[in-house]
């Protein structure tokens, strides 16, 4: 599994972001990997999904290659990473995400990534014992320059085991996750 932040969501949907170019190819790469081996993401039908395919396709968030759901059941249509990889993230992150896309670059900007991105992560809803372990862990770290939101973030990759970030934050290095795209890349 690979974590998706809000650097990344920023980075993908401004094309005035520092990190924009970096941030279409790692999408890119990941979303080239899709495979034909079934994954935990269900998102309706085969055309349902083959138009927010399409649509990805032509912003250039998807590859034109990608083989999004072939030889499965007509009715539903699925899609994985490579080593049955799947994309995460977490409703604060996509409640930050929004908030601060729709500021700084517009709404319009907010409906690409609602239908040409959201689509192909797995979402974790957030409970109340996620929510408080959250705060806890702030209280914890005690670091005023450290968010909320990454402090989910981090709280949502140690309960699913998840190593791997894509990201351009370095609180996410500092915690000891992987960082995607890596270090020298981003220079």
């Amino acid at each position: 599994m690979i974590f998706v932040d809000t650097s990344a969501f920023l980075a993908l949907t401004d094309s005035s972001d520092q990190y924009n170019r970096q941030a279409l190819s790692t999408w890119r790469g990941l979303l080239e990997k899709c495979a034909r081996k079934g994954c935990q993401n269900l998102y309706g039908t085969r055309e349902t999904h083959e138009k927010k395919a399409q649509n990805s396709r032509i912003s250039g968030l998807a590859p034109q290659n990608c083989d999004f759901g072939k030889k499965l059941p007509d009715n539903v249509c699925v899609h994985t990473l490579e080593n049955n990889e799947t994309l995460v993230c977490n409703n604060y992150v996509l409640v930050e995400s929004i908030a601060l896309i729709q500021r700084r670059t517009g709404l319009e900007a907010v409906q690409v990534l609602q239908t040409q991105i959201v689509p192909f992560l797995d979402v974790e809803w957030f409970d109340q014992e996620f929510h408080d372990a959250t705060v806890n862990l702030v209280l914890a770290m005690n670091r005023r320059k450290l968010s909320f939101v990454d402090c989910s973030s981090f709280t949502t990759m140690r309960r699913l085991g998840i190593q791997s970030v894509f990201t351009f934050d370095d609180h996410f290095r500092e915690e000891g996750f992987t960082v995607v795209p890596n270090a020298s890349s981003i220079a």
